[in-house]
């Protein structure tokens, strides 16, 4: 099933990511029961941006009504101990959020407490420390925070995440924790438990994990906790829903895709997501059906065309969306000449202007006659349709030019 994932990440506490998801097997927990595993894809150049808390925003056709009431989730105390860190504590006290630097969205401090609060069908908060070099052998470290009790909404979720990387200019790898809360609608779609979760992941090992709880279970603040063995050079994870009396460890051990020493900082978050459809293109129609070749000087355009759909086969109209646009990225790259093709392309004057597709009611096409006249370079072209606005997402129509030498 192709779905969408909005993700909370360390780097970006919400960001939206794509993969392929399938259910994988199931881990026990102590207790008898058993969590909702989601593979995904191990490659992080697959995703947009990180994992969200398994918000799964796959919240594509969901047909309810999005909340857009404020919401707000307080944090009182993180303490980080062990290795190079000794022990650090902020209890929010001081009413200012630095040394936390607000990476999205709205972030208070007051009255012993760090809040994230935002408003809106989609909204994301989030903040994160200042980066701290781990030394391996340095001993264990143990990162807490601690959650006023109150349960994160329908489809919003809250947590802290884990952050390394052996330098600054260099994609994150992530560990992370919290709490989320599915609808029916969208747990469905997932094959996942409807309610509220805790869960753990790091998307690079490829297996968050889902574990159900109910909002009685909640009888005290809320621990989120990342410890790093110094022995294994390994993360694991822990969620307490009673002040730190018991802890669900249950989840597995996982390693940071980078070798120790790292820099390592942590991130605090909450967020909200947002019903968004998916559209499906089969690929576009002939000329551009097939990677196609131009001649040095050519100057005709090529016809665009697709038919979208959505996830029933219901074809979409411009009645239903705003127009898909044409993008097109250029690659210098392209190894030796090819012979060219001009066939089934148009005389340049029928070129349209501007990047949006429009619709033929008769052919129930979307049709943009591009142009070829600004892209006289050498080099390959990649043709992709996009959403028009935020609406919507849109799959499956890429296709590649080659502009001869």
């Amino acid at each position: 099933m192709n779905v969408k994932l909005l993700t909370l990440s360390m780097s970006g506490f919400v960001v939206i990511l794509l993969g392929l998801l399938s259910l994988s097997s199931y881990a026990q927990t102590p207790d008898g029961q058993t969590p909702a595993v989601v593979k995904l894809s191990t490659n992080p150049k697959d995703y947009i941006r990180n994992i969200i808390f398994l918000c799964c925003a796959a919240l594509l056709f969901v047909s309810s009504p999005a909340n857009t009431a404020p919401f707000a989730y307080s944090v009182d105390r993180i303490e980080v101990t062990g290795n190079i860190f000794g022990s650090l504590v902020d209890e929010f006290d001081d009413g200012v959020v630095a040394p936390w630097e607000i990476q999205d969205g709205t972030v208070t401090e007051s009255g012993g407490l760090l809040t994230f609060s935002g408003s809106g069908a989609y909204s994301e908060s989030r903040a994160d420390s200042p980066h701290n070099l781990v030394n391996d052998g340095a001993g264990n470290f143990t990162v807490t925070s601690t959650w006023l009790p109150v349960a994160p909404s329908l489809n919003e979720s809250f947590g802290m995440i884990a952050e390394t990387r052996p330098d600054p200019a260099v994609e994150d790898d992530d560990i992370e924790v919290g709490l989320v809360n599915l609808s029916a609608e969208t747990a469905s779609l997932l094959g996942l438990p409807a309610g509220l979760s805790v869960f753990f992941a790091h998307y690079a090992s490829g297996e968050p994990i889902l574990y159900p709880i109910s909002s009685g279970d909640i009888t005290g603040h809320i621990l989120l906790e990342i410890t790093f063995d110094d022995d294994t050079d390994l993360f694991s994870g822990g969620i307490s829903l009673d002040d730190g009396d018991t802890f669900i460890r249950s989840f597995p051990a996982v390693a940071s895709i980078y070798p120790v020493n790292y820099l390592t900082d942590f991130e605090l978050g909450a967020t909200r997501m947002v019903p968004v459809p998916v559209l499906f293109c089969e690929g576009f129609e002939p000329p551009l059906d097939q990677a196609l070749s131009m001649k040095k000087k050519s100057k005709r355009a090529v016809p665009v065309k697709m038919i979208l759909k959505d996830s029933e086969g219901t074809i979409v109209n411009d009645t239903m969306i705003a127009p898909p646009v044409v993008e097109v990225a250029y690659n210098s790259s392209t190894g030796s000449s090819i012979p060219g093709y001009d066939g089934d392309l148009l005389p340049a004057g029928l070129s349209d202007d501007g990047n949006e597709f429009r619709y033929d009611p008769y052919d129930s096409l979307w049709v943009i006659n591009l142009g070829l006249k600004a892209y006289t370079a050498s080099g390959e072209y990649t043709i992709t349709a996009k959403p028009g606005d935020d609406s919507y997402l849109l799959e499956g129509c890429s296709q590649t030019i080659t502009r001869n030498p």
